[in-house]
């Protein structure tokens, strides 16, 4: 998959997200984290989000955190996935409890300006005017023996 990013200026600034895995294997029912490093100049407080998608499908919210405050789940996350930021690393990984076979899939980091919180929830903003600050996490997962 290729992931291409546009910039416009004003809007990306030097917020950038980096993972240094392209690929993880891991065996059903471990636990994983997706690690994620990030770069926010254009706040101290930057909104961090992932996702996953499923080949042809569209990238799923899972969940969205920043430094001061508590992750926000859709549903299905609540139980399995979690994150905490670490301000001094600028770290945010996605921890995935007991993963299982239909956790495999790509996992996007992002950084705002990609989304905005509301009400606990993520609501997209036109594309035509902000980046998605992601990269590609694959996780392949074998079936447990």
């Amino acid at each position: 998959m290729l992931l291409h990013c546009v910039c416009f200026p004003g809007y990306c600034g030097g917020d950038s997200v980096t993972q240094l895995e392209s690929a993880l294997t891991v065996n059903e029912g471990q636990d994983v984290a997706l690690q994620c490093n990030y770069t926010a100049t254009s706040t101290t407080t930057p909104n961090l989000f992932w996702y996953r998608q499923y080949p042809n499908k569209a990238p799923e919210y899972i969940l969205w955190t920043y430094s001061r405050g508590q992750p926000q789940h859709t549903d299905f996350a609540k139980e399995r996935f979690s994150t905490k930021v670490d301000e001094s690393r600028r770290t945010d990984p996605l921890n995935i409890a007991q993963v299982r076979v239909a956790d495999s899939a790509g996992y996007y980091c992002a950084l705002s300006p990609t989304v905005a919180p509301i009400s606990g929830s993520a609501l997209q903003k036109l594309p035509s005017l902000y980046q998605m600050q992601g990269l590609l996490l694959l996780l392949l997962l074998l079936p447990a023996r």
